[in-house]
């Protein structure tokens, strides 16, 4: 081994030194470090800060270590510490690997990415990183929920405005030269007041000039499915990110975050294979399901639809340049209104009443409809509705009751368009937006003129 240090850093040199030592050993070096391990065990301290830090319980675990909850003493708070296990300890490649993390995170000051606290090594030369808690549940958690179906418009109005924030994030990361690398569900929280935090940046790539520290990284969690050297999650991962030797960049975060928008769509996986290798080779060659052939039961915006296969193109010169460019294309789907809630009526089943009052229009988009009148006591069919029809559109501008009925003639899906959701859809300065808004505005006006002139009429 030589004694040229590895590193201007006194922390990582000692690090790395340690690793070595326990490395060169025999393999009964792992079992005799356990009791390493213990040295966070309920209600412990740190040898190396005896006075600081008291162990509150185990958050998780992976492949290269556990998160602990400890309570810092000093500071009256309780933070999250990511400590290194005794077999990466270990490994000069997991101890840079895990080191390389801590100061990635550390270097991202972000709203959306858990801040570092502190960066340390105890006695022992076991790592440990402290960061912010997060309290909440994540994306993949919460897309399990009973009332956050696919298909249902709060499952994809707030899954988006949750990835809008992800974009954030990684828009910020990507500015700093850091690719996240294992954008998942698994790997957004959400916090119990509604804070957004993008997790886990093990697998992060620092994009910076190569320096003789540079080095392949470890296997990571075994959550993470490495095969054949390849790092990330699978159901997630973009092509290039499965060939080694390929150029991993800010696009590959793209596709990351396509994954996860077709998850939130679909309610599937990208890649919802158990089988490693047939898996692995669905994403080297982008082999996935279309969405709507995915979820042939969900009712998928088309508009959505084509971001979302932009966004996990094959090649990445054909997806979204940067998340940014992915970003708006989102917030112009959010903004145009095309997650309006869905509504089933059964066949024969009156959708609209004559006579009643009410503030929405409807839009077909499966199955038949007809409008008709009742006329001593007769049904007189005025027309025929099937995709694409829209009927009720008087009555998001106006509050007169309802002309007609509406019934299904077949099982019939529909979308509900109230006055609420076209006044909060033209909220904006943009031109469409003001023009709609007049004609609503000059519509009401004439409505209110021929009631008071009919008023005036009858009253003669």
């Amino acid at each position: 081994m030589s004694n040229e240090p590895r590193s201007d850093d006194p922390l990582l040199e000692r690090l790395l030194t340690k690793a070595e030592e326990l490395e060169s050993k025999s393999a009964n070096t792992v079992e005799e470090a356990l009791p390493i391990a213990m040295a966070l065990s309920p209600r412990r301290r740190l040898p190396s800060l005896p006075g600081r830090y008291l162990d509150e319980g185990r958050l998780g675990a992976g492949g290269m270590g556990e998160v602990r909850l400890v309570r810092d003493v000093a500071l009256r708070r309780s933070v999250a510490m990511k400590i290194l296990s005794p077999a990466s300890s270990a490994s000069p490649l997991s101890v840079q690997t895990f080191v390389e993390e801590a100061r990635a995170v550390g270097q991202l000051e972000h709203p959306h990415i858990p801040p570092v606290y502190e960066l340390g090594a105890d006695e022992a030369g076991v790592a440990y990183f402290s960061m912010k808690v997060v309290k909440g549940v994540t994306l993949w958690e919460r897309m399990r929920k009973q009332d956050w179906a696919p298909g249902s418009a709060e499952r994809l109005k707030d899954g988006i405005e949750i990835l809008l924030k992800v974009c954030d994030a990684l828009a910020f990361a990507h500015s700093r030269g850091v690719i996240h690398r294992d954008v998942k569900s698994d790997n957004i929280m959400i916090g119990d007041y509604g804070e957004v935090f993008l997790m886990d940046w093990g697998l992060a790539k620092i994009q910076r000039a190569a320096t003789k520290l540079d080095v392949p990284r470890p296997a990571g969690s075994p959550l993470d499915r490495v095969v054949e050297g390849v790092l990330g999650t699978m159901a997630y991962m973009p092509p290039e990110q499965a060939m080694a030797g390929a150029l991993v960049d800010q696009r590959s975060d793209v596709f990351g975050v396509g994954a996860v928008l077709y998850e939130l769509l679909t309610g599937q996986y990208l890649y919802p294979g158990h089988d490693e290798e047939l898996v692995l080779e669905q994403v080297r060659t982008c082999a996935y399901k279309h969405p709507v052939a995915a979820a042939p039961d969900v009712f998928i915006p088309r508009q959505i639809v084509g971001v979302v296969l932009k966004a996990l193109a094959r090649d990445p010169r054909e997806r979204y340049e940067n998340v940014l460019a992915l970003k708006h294309d989102l917030q112009r789907f959010l903004h145009g209104g095309l997650y309006l809630p869905r509504v089933v009526f059964a066949p024969g089943e009156v959708i609209i009443h004559e006579g009643e009052e009410s503030d929405s229009a409807y839009i077909v988009m499966r199955g038949e409809c007809e409008a008709y009148k009742t006329v001593n006591g007769e049904r007189r069919v005025l027309r025929r509705m099937g995709a694409r029809s829209v009927f009720g559109e008087a009555a998001v501008v106006s509050n007169m009751p309802r002309t007609a009925s509406v019934a299904a003639v077949t099982e019939v899906t529909l979308l509900r368009l109230s006055q609420q959701t076209i006044e909060d859809g033209l909220s904006g300065d943009r031109w469409e937006n003001l023009l709609v808004q007049t004609l609503i505005q000059r519509f009401r006006e004439v409505e209110a003129r021929l009631a008071e002139l009919e008023g005036a009429r009858s009253s003669r």
